[in-house]
């Protein structure tokens, strides 16, 4: 179970990936839930997925290779990926449908097409569909290289920095600081005190 063996795990991580894995858990939300858990604050999510509002999609519908039943259990749209991760506490920094990925999913759903369109299962047969598939690709395939309308979602994910978290990091650097220049605090008050004034004067600069 992916949820119950991310929550097991006792350490906490700079960078979680999901590459293409996200749409074969039973229940993907569970899964985003407990990689929040075990973010560090200000830590990256990485998300890459078929995208189901994709423009091949429109056109191949069930003949869109990406759909891939029984393994791929759950679509998400980049907007509902956006909700998911901002109810679990992650903020969605960039997300983009038409990098390099995005590009091979979608000549990959044409050469599919090509390729299922042609019944014969000889060496001549396969050449045929793969031509017919890149045909349909150069022709009809632009379309889907509008952000928004690519094959594939990647989208970057980070943890929210909550202000007690803030206030932690931000005394830890003031602390750090004054030790370097040999005046460090003599107390806790002197330390909460500078802690305070940095996080309300110059939080904008750090963050």
């Amino acid at each position: 179970e992916p949820a119950a063996a991310v929550a097991n795990l006792n350490e906490r991580f700079d960078v979680v990936v999901l590459w293409h894995c996200l749409e074969h858990f039973p229940r993907p939300w569970e899964v985003i839930q407990q990689i929040t858990r075990v973010l560090q604050p200000g830590g990256v999510l990485l998300v890459a997925l078929p995208n189901i509002e994709s423009y091949e999609f429109g056109v191949l519908e069930s003949r869109w290779t990406h759909i891939d039943a029984p393994r791929h259990l759950h679509f998400y749209p980049l907007t509902s990926l956006t909700v998911l991760c901002k109810a679990n506490g992650l903020r969605c920094v960039e997300a983009t449908t038409s990098d390099q990925l995005s590009r091979m999913l979608r000549r990959s759903s044409w050469h599919a097409w090509g390729k299922g369109l042609v019944p014969w299962s000889s060496f001549i047969g396969r050449i045929l569909g793969v031509v017919l598939g890149r045909l349909a690709g150069f022709f009809v395939g632009p379309a889907g290289r509008h952000e928004g309308a690519g094959a594939g979602i990647t989208a970057v994910c980070q943890r929210r920095v909550c202000c007690r978290s803030r206030r932690r990091i931000v005394m830890s650097r003031v602390v750090q600081y004054c030790r370097n220049r040999g005046s460090a605090a003599n107390s806790l008050n002197d330390q909460s005190r500078i802690a305070r004034n940095t996080f309300r004067l110059d939080t904008n600069k750090l963050w």
